[in-house]
Order: structure tokens, then C-alpha cells, then sequence
């Protein structure tokens, strides 16, 4: 998946698609989009969501 524009983090938290949040994680235009896709992973509690701290790109 790549974002041709901001990705919608809302809808990506609706439907559980953490391979999705961990993508937006990544998102270099907006740091709002980063904040919002850490805070929608914390809150799904999903096991797969304590790695991707490792896969952030500094």
C-alpha cells in the first residue's frame, strides 16, 4: 500500500489494519498523521502493533 495522498487514519483504526496504521507511522508529509497512527495503534491493543516501533524510519 502506498498513500498517494494522507492516509486516513480513521477508517485504517475502523478496520483494525494495523499493517496499514504501521505504514502511515511513516508518513513524511504530515506529523499529525504519524501522531494519529500511533495513537489509533496503542488503542487496538493488537499484539502485531508492539513491533512497529522497530520498522519507524528516523
Amino acid at each position: 500500500m502506498s498513500f498517494l495522498s494522507s492516509p486516513n487514519v480513521q477508517k485504517l483504526k475502523e478496520d483494525r489494519d494495523v499493517p496499514g496504521l504501521i505504514k502511515a507511522l511513516n508518513y513524511p508529509l504530515k506529523s499529525q498523521v504519524r501522531i494519529a497512527a500511533a495513537e489509533a495503534l496503542g488503542s487496538l491493543a493488537d499484539p502485531r502493533s508492539e513491533t512497529a516501533g522497530g520498522s519507524i524510519k528516523r
